[in-house]
């Protein structure tokens, strides 16, 4: 099993990021290194979604993930995963994000409720692609 190692400051982005879209999905990447199963997120990238419905799905403006993906390169970093919310719904896959995934990657999901964020949780695919074994988030000391 894999664990996702992630900084205080990048949780706090996110769960701002979740509220501030409420009653939307916010999505975002997360830029970091992955050595074997664990996964260290060095910092993380706000993305605009841009979905049809945003309220229960979410894209990244187009714009915005190359330019992720560009800051990855040059802070010699990898995509080493998604973060999206879930606007007053458990933070599990729903059959979308299943549906999109990408191996390798991990995905963070929060839950809002009311607005206030409240739980989260890390997933990565299966290799059979049946499915998202959870994985533990760890905050560095």
């Amino acid at each position: 099993m894999g664990q996702l190692l992630i900084g205080e400051s990048s949780v706090a982005q996110i769960r701002r990021a979740a509220e501030a879209a409420y009653p939307q999905e916010c999505c975002g990447l997360m830029l970091g290194q992955a050595v074997g199963d664990i996964v260290h997120v060095i910092e993380v990238a706000p993305m605009t979604n841009v979905a049809a419905e945003p309220e229960r799905r979410y894209e990244a403006a187009p714009r915005e993930l190359l330019a992720a993906h560009m800051r990855a390169r040059e802070a010699c970093l990898d995509v080493v995963g998604a973060y999206h919310s879930h606007p007053n719904c458990a933070p599990k896959p729903s059959s979308t994000d299943l549906e999109l995934a990408c191996p390798g990657l991990r995905y963070l999901i929060v839950e809002v409720t009311g607005g206030t964020a409240a739980d989260a949780m890390c997933w990565t695919l299966r290799d059979d692609r049946a499915g998202f074994v959870q994985e533990p988030i760890t905050l560095p000391s």
